[in-house]
């Protein structure tokens, strides 16, 4: 769901989220805002409880995204994947339906790196079970 903007005109302020428009650091006095997607709508919080997904969750993740993105997105091999996936991961304590309790983020035997931490070269097991700090 977007964005609902206030009424009363600029400064446009989110009712849900509160999020003020702003372009260049200074108030934007336009006509309409653009369209947003507001990380406090119904649908998106009803998603996230359904799925068990936390904002910490969500913010592991795209901590891991910009991590392997600024290394130039290097992958495991798929071997070594599935093993992490079947030696380490399974038998762990925090492994809950295809996801770390530690740090939220999915593992698996994906080929996926963008929904698969293990493909992601530049991850590692916040427990230390796997990857560079093992």
């Amino acid at each position: 769901m977007m964005c609902e903007w206030n009424t009363d005109g600029p400064p446009w302020k989110c009712s849900q989220c509160g999020w003020v428009y702003e372009q260049r650091g200074e108030l934007v006095l336009s006509a309409k805002p653009p369209r947003r997607n507001c990380p406090n709508s119904p649908d998106l919080t009803e998603a996230r409880e359904r799925l068990g997904i936390t904002p910490d969750d969500m913010k592991h993740w795209a901590q891991a995204l910009a991590r392997w993105t600024r290394a130039g997105f290097p992958v495991r091999p798929q071997t070594e994947v599935e093993r992490i996936e079947r030696d380490i991961c399974r038998p762990c304590e925090e492994y809950v339906d295809g996801r770390c309790k530690s740090c939220g983020c999915r593992v698996s035997k994906s080929r996926i790196a963008v929904s698969n931490k293990l493909k992601m070269a530049t991850e590692s097991c916040p427990k230390g079970k796997w990857g560079e700090s093992a």
